[in-house]
C-alpha cells in the first residue's frame, strides 16, 4: 500500500525562522515516492522571512524542482513566489496548476503584480477576510471557471473579468456589504450557473445578500444559501 505514489503526492510545508524546519530530507522522500503523480502543495510563507533564506532552503529547492507537477497550490501568507518580476524568482511557471488558493496574504495581493504563467489554472480561492484583491494585472481571469471569495472584494468587477466563470462561491459579511459599490450596477453574465453563498446569522445579512444579488444577473440552474 505504501508503494502507491498517490499517498505521497500531498505535501504541507511551513517555512519559519528555525533553519531545520521544514525537513528537506522528508520532502525529498515524498517527492521521490510520488514519482510522476500530480502534486497538491500546501505552503506557508511568512513575509518576515527573507526570500534568500527561503530559496536556499533544501525543502524549497526540492519543491520547486517539481513545480511542473503542482496541480493544486494552497499558499498561506506571502505570495511572492508567484511574482514574475521578483528579483529572486525561483519558479518560472506552473504549467499543470489547476487550483490556486491564497489565504491570509500578509503583504501584497497576488493581482498587484505580474504573475508567472499558469496556463491551466481554472479555480481560484481567495481567503483574505479584511483585504481585497486588485484587478489590474495579467492574472488569467479569463481562464477561471470557478472562484470562491472571502474578503472585502469588488465582486461585480471580478465577475466581469471572468467571462468563462461557471461557479461562484462567496462568504458574506457586513464588511463586504460596505465594500460593494453603492451606485447602481448590474453585471449580466452568460455562463455562470451556480452561486453559493455562505453567511453567519447576522441582522445585516439580508441587506448584504439583496445588494449583491441586485448587481448580478445570470442564468443560474441552482442557488444555495447555506448558513455557517
Amino acid at each position: 500500500m505504501l508503494d502507491n505514489p498517490t499517498l505521497w503526492s500531498i505535501l504541507s510545508v511551513a517555512f519559519g525562522a528555525a533553519p531545520q524546519k521544514p525537513n528537506g530530507r522528508v520532502i525529498h522522500i515524498f517527492l521521490e515516492r510520488s514519482q510522476t503523480t500530480p502534486l497538491i502543495v500546501h505552503m506557508r510563507l511568512p513575509s518576515t522571512l527573507p526570500s534568500r533564506k527561503i530559496i536556499r532552503h533544501p525543502a524549497f529547492q526540492a519543491l520547486i524542482r517539481d513545480a511542473p507537477r503542482w496541480k493544486m497550490l494552497r499558499l498561506i501568507g506571502d505570495p511572492r513566489i508567484l511574482r514574475k518580476d521578483h528579483p529572486m524568482r525561483a519558479v518560472e511557471s506552473l504549467p499543470k496548476l489547476e487550483v490556486l488558493s491564497l489565504e491570509n496574504m500578509e503583504s501584497e495581493t497576488v493581482t498587484d503584480f505580474q504573475v508567472i504563467p499558469m496556463p491551466n489554472l481554472c479555480r481560484l480561492i481567495v481567503i483574505t477576510p479584511r483585504e481585497r484583491i486588485a484587478v489590474q494585472s495579467n492574472f488569467p481571469w479569463t481562464q477561471l471557471t470557478s472562484m470562491r471569495l472571502h474578503g472585502l472584494h469588488n465582486v461585480p468587477s471580478l465577475v466581469q473579468l471572468c467571462p468563462n466563470l461557471i461557479e461562484l462561491g462567496l462568504i458574506l459579511s457586513s464588511e463586504l456589504g460596505e465594500a460593494l459599490p453603492n451606485h447602481p450596477v448590474v453585471i449580466r453574465h452568460k455562463r455562470m450557473r451556480l452561486l453559493s453563498l455562505w453567511f453567519v446569522k447576522d441582522p445585516n445579512m439580508p441587506k448584504v445578500k439583496k445588494k449583491l444579488l441586485d448587481m448580478l444577473e445570470f442564468p443560474f440552474d441552482y442557488f444555495c444559501c447555506p448558513v455557517l
